[in-house]
């Protein structure tokens, strides 16, 4: 997601409004999220390397302009509470698994919500 604001961000920065269109349309492409969900299930199973590359992702973002005081991309908040000790990775990797259970209970409702959704479209 961040790599996909970065891109729009380039486009708008360099007056290339035009492009942005080809930005969307790039990342709204089946083959895009196949190839997003292949590199994420490649971490399954190894929690070690996805806390270290989250770490390093989150160093690099770090750096972006918040809109506001109370915007959530807060990385430095998130890389002080998260790797502050070694033993910070146990409470990321606790917290990871509850986060990802909570969705897994509520997809069925998701489910149902994006199909109203697409039904009042229609």
């Amino acid at each position: 997601m961040l790599r996909f604001v970065e891109e729009l961000q380039d486009k708008l920065d360099f007056g290339e409004l035009s492009a942005i269109k080809q930005v969307r349309e790039k990342y709204n492409k089946p083959s895009h999220l196949k190839e997003l969900m292949e590199v994420l299930f490649a971490y399954k199973g190894d929690e070690g390397a996805k806390y270290n590359d989250v770490y390093e992702y989150f160093k690099t973002y770090r750096d972006l302009e918040h809109i506001n005081a109370n915007d959530l991309l807060g990385l430095n908040n998130v890389l002080r509470t998260y790797w502050r000790s070694e033993a910070d990775q146990a409470l990321y990797i606790e917290e990871h698994k509850a986060f990802n259970q909570f969705y897994r209970d509520k997809m069925d409702d998701l489910k149902r919500y994006l199909c109203t959704i697409y039904i009042d479209i229609l």
